[in-house]
């Protein structure tokens, strides 16, 4: 009677240490229960613990929703049972194991006790000429058609929800995709370098489309759905044949290179809700005539329209604050540009090749503004004054020196900055050799919230003569005040003997 007391004991005090975890216990199918088997972040399984390794079965608990990239790399199973939950399953998470699939029409599947189906994960021949997706998978998987050269068309069923990365990488004859109604996620790189890819469907429920989903695909015309909120980055990279493209309302960003090199777009219509527009968003779209950039855009990011030379004018938004480099480079048509009074950054070779664009010179300098005030920022020193001056003088009226403006000036030795410069941005003065020298027209405080740091010794402007040091030896800094025929002259203190 002890003993069979002991014996009852004995398995509910087993029963509770397994259920809080405090030690390793094997279920029915034989798998560790999840705390011994998995590293669980949330809902997410990011790895297998050693134990979890050496298991030749892995059960994955229906509590888990994804499954991180690489997750599975060095375990021992044959087998794996998918979680009917799981909505994610990241890149090259099977890689390396030798696990016993479901083979259905030269198709690879795992599953779990209700669906066979459920995960495509491979083929098991990339020389496959067509192909049918089983009505129960509900994700497609990382790589799964990678390289079926052979492939002409597709038709994705509407259980599936996920399009893994690369999912169709280089399908170099795939000529058409229907993807099915339940889709809403359609990966990174999925029909990369489908160059011959022409007709595609974006169901109405796709709220993501991961970056270089298109890059180099046929594709002419597209309608993207209201679901979704931004552009990826390279989304339509190098799609040269496509010529119409509707932005939803929701979206809000336009990523790097969205519409990099698609040289048959003509126009575009960004919605209001655009904030933000990445580097080369339009570069080298050369017959993009007409866009329009949003009111809540602050930045115009590195060469964001480089090479759209048949863009001709172009509003910017009175909120923005910054154009970076090569913003506008290179758009030889562009002849109606006005540069708000808010930008207070702007970066170098903003303007190449600009041959349109109304610049204004003034001793030797090139500006760029607005109609109120035509010499807003200093863009350019021209050829002739980078040679051969060996003084510069900036307009009165100018507010921002742009990045890289004055560089290179050989034989320059002082420079002449009013006191209306409120900016002058990075890279400037390099390749000045001989330069001493810089006499500002306003006072140290100014100077100061300016911000620009350098080693060149600055003047400060005093139409009076300046204050003594605490020893009365000197004046208390560097200054300088105009002649009477304009020249310069610095505070020189002479004791007096």
């Amino acid at each position: 009677m002890k003993k069979k007391l002991l014996g009852i004991f004995t398995s509910i005090m087993l029963t509770a240490l397994c259920a809080f975890g405090m030690i390793g216990c094997n279920n029915d199918d034989g798998n560790s229960n999840g705390n011994d088997v998995f590293i669980i972040e949330g809902t997410t399984v990011t790895g297998l613990t050693e134990y979890g390794k050496s298991l030749s079965e892995i059960v994955v608990p229906e509590t888990v929703t994804a499954i991180g990239d690489s997750a599975f790399v060095g375990a021992s199973a044959t087998k794996i049972v998918l979680s009917s939950s799981l909505n994610v399953i990241g890149d090259d998470v099977f890689d390396g194991l030798s696990l016993e699939y479901n083979v259905k029409d030269g198709v690879k599947y795992l599953g779990n006790s209700d669906n066979d189906y459920f995960y495509l994960a491979s083929v098991v021949s990339t020389e496959i000429e067509s192909v049918t997706i089983d009505e129960n998978c509900k994700i497609i998987g990382h790589a799964a058609f990678s390289l079926c050269k052979n492939l002409e068309s597709v038709t994705i069923p509407n259980s599936v929800e996920t399009i893994g990365n690369s999912a169709f990488f280089k399908n170099e004859k795939l000529t058409s995709a229907n993807i099915g109604t339940g889709v809403t996620k359609i990966g990174n790189q999925v029909f990369f370098e489908c160059e011959k890819l022409s007709t595609v469907n974006v169901p109405a429920g796709v709220t993501e489309i991961g970056y270089y989903a298109f890059k180099n695909c046929a594709i002419e015309s597209i309608t993207l759905p209201d679901g979704l909120t931004e552009i990826s980055d390279s989304l339509f990279y190098g799609c040269s044949k496509l010529n119409s493209v509707n932005i939803p309302a929701n979206v809000t960003s336009i990523g790097s290179g969205a519409f990099y090199e698609c040289s048959a777009l003509t126009e575009l219509s960004l919605p209001a809700n655009v904030t933000k527009i990445g580097n080369s968003a339009f570069a080298g779209c050369a017959l993009l005539s007409s866009v329009n950039v949003p009111a809540g855009v602050t930045v115009i990011d590195n060469a964001t329209f480089y090479g759209c030379s048949s863009l001709v004018s172009l509003e910017l938004p009175n909120q923005l604050t910054t154009i970076k480099d090569y913003a506008f480079s290179s758009c030889s048509k562009l002849s109606g540009l006005e540069i708000p009074d808010t930008v207070n950054k702007m970066g170098a070779n903003v303007f190449n090749e600009c041959a349109a664009l109304s610049f204004t010179i003034s001793n030797g300098v090139k500006y760029i503004g607005n109609d109120a005030n035509n010499h807003l920022w200093a863009i350019e020193v021209i050829a002739d004054s980078k040679k051969g001056a060996t003084s510069i003088t900036l307009n009165e009226n100018c507010k921002g020196i742009a990045s890289s403006t004055i560089i290179n000036c050989e034989k320059l030795t002082s420079i002449v900055i009013p006191s209306s410069i409120s900016w002058i941005c990075d890279r400037n003065l390099g390749g000045c050799a001989k330069l001493e020298k810089i006499y500002f027209c306003g006072t140290e405080t100014a100077w100061e919230t300016i911000g620009y740091e350098t080693e060149i010794t600055v003047y400060y402007f005093s139409e009076l003569e300046p204050a003594l040091n605490a020893e009365q030896t000197a004046y208390n800094g560097d200054f300088w005040h105009y002649g009477e025929n304009k020249e310069i002259i610095e505070w020189i203190y002479v004791v007096e003997e």
